[in-house]
């Protein structure tokens, strides 16, 4: 835990825990980024999290370097663990890596029912490199990236899956649940469907009756638009964003509707966020 440029100290807890923002008010620091209702932007409706915008917090460069730094060096800690545990794995027997591997699912599965999902994810991964040609392994660190609010990871993670088995129906819904996150209708209708054909009761009408709206309000989204009725489009594209908060597509849809608004600012500030996170993904993947 970083205040100021001055090291508190580490601290390791679930990423959900109520016991957090106790913490930060104990110490007197608080995460560099902190979501509020933007007051030029908002409805005047606070309960509305559509409205919610990323408000970066005036960090001095020194403190951002000390960041950047201390969160590449964890990254490269990780990679470093990751190499050594799985070199260690691979001279275990295949009996024993497979009883491993269970133990380490079942300590997912404990954490993911704690809302733990980022250590549950470890979990898996640990389970993973002990038992890489598990289908169920990879559906359910799929779910820990959806939870996690990272689609793309998850969706990859869910179609991993269905390419080790194309009859275990749980990747197809993880697939589904990604890219419902990702805002892409299409390929979540056709993953729900295959859930649907496999198994009747895999998917609820509660969730496929979101897809039917979110598709009816991209039809909306575009009449607006080219009816040059913003203001109705900026609404529903709010709410797109608040359905599918992953969705790269949506928050662009948003940055042109409000240039066209003539309001550049927020426009700006949207894509600025989305390159900057893109940056961020880029920098710990190594890429």
């Amino acid at each position: 835990m970083l205040f100021r440029s001055e090291y508190l100290g580490e601290l390791r807890t679930c990423e959900h825990s109520p016991a957090l923002p106790m913490i930060f008010e104990a110490f007197g620091c608080y995460p560099s980024q902190v979501f509020e209702l933007s007051s030029d932007e908002g409805t005047g409706n606070e309960s509305d999290d559509s409205d919610l915008e990323i408000v970066e917090n005036n960090n001095s460069a020194e403190e951002e370097v000390i960041e950047e730094k201390t969160e590449q060096n964890e990254q490269n800690e990780q990679q470093v663990q990751d190499t050594a545990d799985k070199s260690a794995f691979e001279e275990l027997d295949t009996e024993t890596r497979v009883q491993m591997a269970e133990d380490r699912k079942d300590e997912g599965n404990l954490l993911f029912s704690k809302a733990c999902y980022s250590l549950a994810s470890r979990k898996y991964t640990e389970a993973i490199m002990l038992n890489p040609e598990s289908a169920l392994l990879y559906a359910n660190r799929s779910a820990c990236y959806t939870a996690l609010q990272n689609g793309v990871k998850g969706l990859e993670d869910a179609e991993m899956s269905i390419a080790l088995d194309d009859s275990y129906v749980k990747g197809y819904y993880r697939a589904g649940k990604a890219a419902v996150l990702l805002g892409a209708i299409d390929k979540a209708k056709e993953f729900f469907g295959t859930v649907a054909e496999m198994d009747e009761e895999g998917v609820t009408e509660e969730e496929l009756s979101l897809l039917q709206s979110l598709e009816k309000r991209v039809c909306e989204l575009e009449e607006f638009i080219d009816k040059k009725e913003f203001t109705s489009a900026i609404d529903i594209v709010k709410d797109l964003i608040h359905q599918c908060p992953g969705s790269e597509e949506f928050k662009i849809k948003k940055a042109e509707v409000l240039a066209l608004m003539g309001t550049f600012e927020y426009s700006n500030r949207i894509i600025n966020d989305i390159k900057e996170f893109n940056r961020s993904e880029e920098r710990r993947v190594g890429k």
